[in-house]
């Protein structure tokens, strides 16, 4: 990622659009920073929002989760590589 920028950098400075001017650079970089962040913030975010209510909501029913914790306790007793 940090290879494509520096190369998106290069492009945009050798085609002319902005000058080499340290505070232009510097202006580009945060813009660039802050793209990815949304970017990823966007693709992050769906699978976020709507795992995190479908546990607590998982969570809340207790006869569901007994259940979920009766498996676990008989797949761990009769696991043959628990020492």
């Amino acid at each position: 990622m940090l290879v494509l920028g520096a190369l998106f950098v290069v492009i945009i400075c050798s085609a002319g659009w902005i000058d080499w001017d340290l505070t232009a650079l510097e202006v580009t970089a945060i813009s660039l920073a802050n793209s990815e962040g949304l970017i990823q913030m966007t693709l992050l975010l769906g699978y976020g929002l709507v795992e995190l209510p479908r546990a607590i909501w998982r969570e809340a029913n207790v006869e569901r989760s007994m259940t979920v914790l009766a498996v676990k306790v008989f797949a761990i007793q009769t696991s043959p590589w628990i020492f």
